[in-house]
Parts: structure tokens; C-alpha cells; sequence
């Protein structure tokens, strides 16, 4: 009888922390995925000016700007599979929420549908078309402003998602190579004139 009594209480808490999902690490994910997507589309972007360009220090500086893409790539995708691994965790991850947090976190998730897209590229198609290497450099502006974008929003997203924090450590490795990237860059933006 009592273990009868314990299989009902504990799906009773199961089927209450189910209802209780926000969907904060679902929109997380969703918001991974298209970070990566625009990721990728920066990589092929700026893969082209980087072999157009004909300076050997303007040419050093890609090289490193390409290899801290690919780095950022490559956190994006660790993090979202280490979420995805664990979505199973969500709801009970989700519920550890306090007041505070899930007021802020329902505001991020009522704005998250309406990221960056139409607005950007209205406003970026009105530029003045110039040379091929101009609009080469014009479109990855473009879409690293955008991806940044989709990064803060991730990033948002992410402190609604409490499983992030434990996924934290298997991005750590690359963190400290994203660092190291940005010290070579601003060094060389330091010491390299063309």
C-alpha cells in the first residue's frame, strides 16, 4: 500500500513539474541552431574576403578572425549539444527558477520569436552597391553584426535554461583558445599596419 501511495505521489510530481515546462531550453536550442546556421554563413562569407585580400598583414589578420569563427562555431555547437544531450532534464532544470528569474526569463522568451531577420536585411539592402570586394565586405559586416545579435540572445536565453550552466565545462577548453584568438588579433591590430 505505502509503495502504491509513494508511485502516486511522485507521479503527481512528475505530471505537475510537466506542466510547469516554460520551454526556456527549447528556445535555447532553437536559438543555438540558428546562431549556428548564421555561423556558418559568416564563415563562407568572409572566406571569400579573406581571398581577396592581397596585404600580407590585412591577410594575417583574417587568417586569425577566420580561426576565431571557426572557434566560436565550435563552442556553439558543444553547448547545444550538451543541452540537447539533457533536454530530458529541462523541466525539472527549468523549475529550479525563482520568482524573479522566471518573470525575466518569460520576458526574454515572449521576445525571442521576434530576433534579428526582416529588419536587418530591409536596412542592409538598402546599401549602395559598390565594388564586388566592397559588397564582399559590406555583407560580412552585415552578418557578423548579426550574428552578434544572435548571441546575445542566446545568451539570454541561456541564464533561462539552468542546464547551460552545467554544460559550461565542456566548452571550457575552447574558451581559453577563443581568448588567446582575440589576444593575437588585438595584437596584431596593435602592432600590424598595412
Amino acid at each position: 500500500m505505502s509503495a502504491l501511495l509513494l508511485v502516486v505521489l511522485i507521479a503527481s510530481v512528475v505530471g505537475t513539474a510537466t506542466t510547469a515546462s516554460e520551454g526556456f531550453c527549447e528556445d535555447y536550442l532553437d536559438c543555438m541552431k540558428r546562431l549556428e546556421t548564421k555561423q556558418n554563413d559568416c564563415l563562407l562569407t568572409e572566406r571569400n574576403v579573406q581571398m581577396s585580400t592581397s596585404d600580407s598583414c590585412t591577410r594575417r589578420k583574417w587568417d586569425v578572425k577566420m580561426d576565431l569563427n571557426g572557434l566560436h562555431l565550435r563552442r556553439a555547437e558543444l553547448a547545444r549539444d550538451c543541452v540537447q544531450k539533457n533536454i530530458k532534464d529541462a523541466i525539472v532544470s527549468e523549475s529550479t527558477l525563482n520568482k524573479d528569474q522566471l518573470r525575466a526569463c518569460r520576458s526574454v522568451h515572449s521576445k525571442f520569436s521576434f530576433v534579428p531577420g526582416n529588419q536587418r536585411r530591409k536596412r542592409s539592402s538598402t546599401i549602395k552597391r559598390g565594388s564586388k570586394k566592397g559588397d564582399s565586405r559590406q555583407k560580412a559586416l552585415i552578418c557578423r553584426k548579426d550574428t552578434k545579435i544572435w548571441h546575445k540572445q542566446c545568451s539570454e536565453l541561456a541564464k533561462c535554461c539552468p542546464l547551460t550552466e552545467d554544460c559550461k565545462v565542456n566548452t571550457k577548453e575552447i574558451m581559453e583558445q577563443i581568448f588567446e584568438e582575440r589576444r593575437k588579433l588585438r595584437d596584431l591590430n596593435e602592432n600590424c599596419h598595412n
